[in-house]
């Protein structure tokens, strides 16, 4: 069937909600509710080696848009400060956590813009300085970092 996934900050800024729905059987509502806390992601992001202010920054990001990968049991979410999580479609658990820094080696500041390839094996992540990362889909391992060229 055909799904899709509306999501929406939790009440006292806590997480996010993630509601599925069948578009087929839009009026009988959500078929499904996951949530992910903004604890969750702090941690999973402390472990990324992120000073403790900064991580804690990141981990209250606005939730900018998600995709879900091509067999539907992953999806991509990206924020308004250069973090991407990848959330299991099915439970929502946080699988893993990308950030997306800039030359000087901090998160971006503005929105990141992140994609499955087409055999979902890798996840390309990009941001504001024009810097392209390419990460393994499933272990969450940096496969390569490319710099980027703003202007030209």
């Amino acid at each position: 069937g055909l799904v899709f996934g509306v999501t929406a900050p939790l009440d006292a800024n806590v997480g996010h909600v993630v509601n599925l729905y069948d578009a087929r059987n839009y009026g009988s509502g959500a078929f499904a509710e996951m949530k992910v806390e903004n604890a969750t992601v702090l941690q999973s992001i402390t472990n990324k080696m992120i000073r403790p202010d900064m991580a804690a920054e990141l981990a209250k990001s606005t939730w900018t848009s998600m995709k879900f990968n091509k067999a539907g049991n992953q999806i991509l979410v990206t924020t308004n400060k250069g973090l991407v999580l990848m959330v299991d479609g099915y439970d929502g658990k946080l699988t893993h956590t990308f950030i997306c820094t800039s030359a000087d080696g901090n998160p971006g500041t503005e929105p990141s813009a992140a994609c499955w390839s087409s055999d979902d094996k890798t996840i390309l992540c990009g941001n504001e300085d024009g810097s392209l990362f390419v990460y393994d889909a499933t272990s969450g391992d940096t496969l390569r970092k490319m710099k980027g060229h703003v202007g030209r």
